[in-house]
């Protein structure tokens, strides 16, 4: 669909896709904002999206994947969109820092890479 040669930005999140809220809205007018700009984004989903979000993405130009984080196999196919791709940056939202897909990307080249943990819970300290 986007016929632009190079991703300047990959963007994965694992969203659920029966909601419409505000991390849907940000996504949407992301997606608007770099289509005005000329700027490639493709968008990497751990879970279909909704309507509304497709279409919002079709009515842009931009494409989106699905690659579930907690698969395997994502970490082969992120590896191949990187090798094919190679994207400027990768923002990776709601994965833990225990994904491997952020160290895969460091070991294909991605130089810049922006991990947003929406999941991670603070861990108290206990003292006795």
């Amino acid at each position: 669909m986007n016929k632009k040669k190079f991703i300047d930005i990959l963007f994965w999140a694992d969203i659920n896709p029966l909601k419409r809220g505000s991390f849907e809205d940000f996504i949407c007018g992301l997606a608007t904002e770099c289509n005005k700009r000329n700027i490639n984004i493709n968008f990497l989903f751990g879970s279909k999206i909704s309507k509304a979000v497709e279409k919002v993405f079709h009515d842009n130009q931009v494409s989106y994947i699905l690659l579930p984080d907690h698969d395997i196999s994502s970490v082969f196919a992120l590896a191949k969109i990187l090798k094919k791709n190679k994207p400027k940056m990768i923002h990776f939202h709601f994965i833990g820092p225990g994904s491997p897909l952020v160290p895969i990307a460091l070991l294909l080249g991605v130089k810049r890479i922006i991990m947003t943990d929406h999941t991670s819970r603070l861990v108290n300290n206990v003292t006795t």
